[in-house]
């Protein structure tokens, strides 16, 4: 065996790599969608969660394997055009890069496919093993920290009180089986139930993030007479804990530390916060029984406060940075305290129609106005809303977009201003159901396997359709015009659009399952269109759910769930 692994690839991967692997082999591989497939050598080792690359030119690449999104393969063509059989390639995607693969043998690709992301996906117990971030936090610890800035930081009581142990468990478990897929949504979880599952994951690895091998001596510095000796010996301490761990803990005790500083409406001191986390961070739940006492505890809870407090010397951060945070931060609490709300100066008065009641609602819209504040006056005792969901509605009705419940609504209207009157007289607020949405909400378990997809594309200035590819990837849009070439026609990043559900009635669509969307920046109708924005007609409707599943977890924090009544 030794002599053929030798013969195959030994002038491929050191002998290093051959003696502990998982798989090796040859495949085909190009980079992005618009790459060019190339001959490679893989190599997965499973224990290091390690995918070694080499090209026919260039040095071997290693991927880690830990900071995957998602894996997924391609079920409408697009393979390597060199493969002996026509297969579904494999898509790796990570934060900054997309990598495509396939094997000569359909059955060799799929047994790529189910190792790549078994090792991706499935976490250990370890806290290395976990996903990752691009920062080399778990990202379930990421996930738990911006939930919580987000809808905690002035909560009372946060990280003491107790949250509902069905909810922490069932959190815990879909975080740690794979955390890119899960979607945090306020509307199912509180900030206790998430900082509660932030707890229980650190108390319950196998070893504590500051590690039982410097466990003495993170206690012995409380001993020393000098408080700068002290801190020098701390900040070398976390300079000797593994990579993951450091980051963690400078994660950790950045957000520690901001909480703290909101403690006169959090009423969540250093103090409080360190007899907390003291304990889960210096020890585990499996070892407290018996090593734990009530002096350990207090030096644990010592130690951890001179983190929290003395973090930004401990980890060098910018002062400067500092400073802008803590700008937005006052921001937040302004916003969230209503401190604009009364200054009605720039409100303006607008009619929703209710499609429920087939009547004009009248409204007040000012500058902090957003879609949760206006739906209580749009339900009506008459009717059952369940299901509604305000929307705005252009092209006499044929383009609708949802509105999220956090969107603010005078952007929507004001935007309308510099249209030419032929794109906005028939404009307006709509409250009532959609089809589309309805089916996205009955079918939530949609996979998101896909990419990729075949439809039909009109630009603005185009007067008819053609079939082109299409990937939704890392946030954009990519419009190519043919698979087999990879020319790229148009790439638009997510964030610089509008989308609307259909399509409009004079382009004569090739099927009804369409997305339209417009350039925030490009003037509507820009001189030269013949219609308003880019339109997509979906060959399937199982495509066309598909890609809105997608688009809309990608955009919206909480998914469908942020649009529904």
């Amino acid at each position: 065996m030794e002599w053929i692994l030798e013969d195959a690839f030994g002038h491929t991967f050191s002998s290093e790599l051959r003696r502990c692997f998982t798989r090796c082999g040859r495949v085909f591989i190009k980079d992005g969608i618009t790459g060019e497939w190339q001959i490679a050598w893989l190599l997965i080792q499973s224990h290091s969660k390690k995918l070694w690359v080499k090209k026919a030119v260039g040095p071997i690449i290693c991927e880690d394997l830990r900071k995957v999104h998602s894996v997924s393969q391609l079920s409408d063509g697009g393979g390597s055009p060199y493969a002996l059989q026509v297969g579904s390639p494999i898509v790796i995607h990570w934060a900054d890069h997309t990598c495509y693969i396939q094997s000569d043998l359909k059955a060799e690709t799929e047994a790529w496919y189910h190792l790549s992301r078994a090792v991706a996906l499935q976490s250990g117990t370890d806290l290395g093993d976990h996903q990752l971030t691009a920062d080399d936090v778990p990202v379930l610890v990421e996930c738990c920290i911006k939930f919580i800035e987000t809808y905690g930081m002035l909560t009372e009581g946060i990280y003491r009180r107790s949250g509902v142990q069905s909810k922490i468990n069932r959190l815990l478990v879909g975080l740690r089986y794979d955390a890119w897929n899960v979607h945090i949504s306020c509307e199912e979880y509180t900030e206790h139930d998430v900082a509660n599952v932030l707890k229980r994951f650190l108390r319950t690895l196998p070893e504590p993030l500051l590690t039982n091998e410097l466990y003495s001596q993170w206690i012995d510095g409380l001993a020393m007479d000098s408080h700068e000796h002290q801190l020098d010996l701390y900040k070398h301490l976390i300079s000797g804990l593994p990579h993951v761990n450091r980051r963690t803990l400078r994660k950790l005790l950045g957000h520690l530390h901001a909480v703290q500083n909101k403690c006169e409406k959090n009423l969540m001191s250093v103090s409080n916060l360190a007899a907390l986390w003291g304990p889960n961070l210096m020890t585990v739940e499996s070892a407290r029984d018996h090593t734990s006492n009530f002096s350990h505890t207090n030096a644990e809870t010592d130690v951890v406060l001179q983190l929290i407090q003395y973090y930004p010397w401990l980890f060098d951060v910018d002062r400067e940075k500092l400073a802008v945070n803590d700008q937005i931060s006052e921001m937040q609490e302004r916003l969230e305290q209503g401190a604009f709300a009364k200054k009605t100066a720039g409100d303006i008065r607008t009619w929703i129609f209710s499609e429920l009641v087939d009547q004009d609602v009248a409204v007040e819209i000012g500058p902090r106005v957003k879609v949760c504040d206006v739906l209580p006056g749009l339900r009506s005792a008459d009717c059952k809303p369940s299901g509604a969901i305000l929307m705005e509605s252009i092209c006499q009705g044929d383009l609708r977009r949802p509105l999220h419940f956090k969107e603010l609504l005078l952007p929507a209207l004001l935007k309308w201003a510099d249209w030419s009157e032929e794109y906005r007289k028939d404009n307006q607020l709509v409250f009532g159901r959609h089809p589309v949405i309805d089916k996205l909400c009955m079918n939530d378990k949609i996979l998101l396997s896909k990419s990729m997809f075949e439809v039909h594309y009109s630009g603005p200035k185009s007067k008819g359709f053609r079939q082109c590819p299409f990937e939704f990837c890392q946030a954009r849009f990519t419009i190519l015009k043919d698979l087999k070439n990879h020319t790229v026609h148009g790439r638009w990043d997510l964030e610089n659009i509008l989308w609307y559900l259909g399509g409009d009635s004079k382009r004569n669509t090739p099927t009804r399952w369409c997305v339209t969307f417009i350039e925030r920046d490009v003037p509507v109708p820009k001189k030269g269109h013949l219609f308003l924005g880019h339109c997509m007609s979906f060959a399937t409707e199982n495509d066309y759910l598909t890609f809105l599943k997608s688009l809309i977890l990608t955009e919206f924090e909480g998914g469908i769930s942020g649009f529904v009544v």
